[in-house]
């Protein structure tokens, strides 16, 4: 609770839960690949070895149900925990005075490598074939514009090696928090 008291009353902790994370993990697990299918009108397509042929046209309520997807982004805030780091923090600096030049170099140092890491992998997911406009998709097939990351992993890009994809998004993030 609010004085750092451990909290052990099952209908206090589900209260807390339903007015606080509940809502953003219930929309966190709707299965969005399936709707969008049922959408699209292709869910058929779900249950085949192969696939199969049918045109998928992204319906404007499609494109605004994947934007939902971002929603499991705010789960993300659950691990950060970063009030909680800060207020541990302050607790513990009076005691270790003489380390605490220490501790706010180490406290800067994990922050700036999260947010890199965060950024990178946004910036890497947003640079997926899905998340292609048709105006983009139209320049790419004729060879107007190359995806960063055809650029640098060729066609095939998702069958290579996910290291080096991450490394590439955690360059350009710090690159970008470092020169902007």
């Amino acid at each position: 609770d609010q004085d750092h008291n451990l909290v052990t009353d099952r209908r206090r902790i589900a209260t807390n839960y339903l007015s606080t994370w509940f809502l953003v993990d219930v929309m966190s697990i709707v299965p969005i690949d399936y709707t969008m299918a049922i959408i699209n009108g292709t869910l058929q397509c779900s249950f085949e070895l192969d696939g199969c042929n049918v045109e998928t046209s992204q319906s404007g309520f499609g494109q605004y149900f994947k934007a939902m997807k971002m929603l499991r982004l705010v789960r993300l805030m659950k691990l950060l925990g970063l009030a909680r780091l800060n207020r541990l923090m302050a607790r513990y600096q009076d005691e270790l005075f003489n380390l605490t030049q220490v501790l706010v170099f180490g406290k800067l140092v994990f922050v700036m490598l999260f947010v890199g890491h965060v950024f990178g992998c946004l910036f890497y997911y947003f640079s997926t074939h899905e998340w292609h406009t048709p105006e983009d998709q139209w320049l790419i097939e004729r060879g107007l514009m190359v995806p960063w990351l055809v650029q640098q992993f060729g066609e095939d890009y998702e069958n290579g090696d996910l290291g080096a994809r991450y490394l590439a998004a955690l360059y350009w993030s710090f690159s970008t928090m470092s020169t902007v």
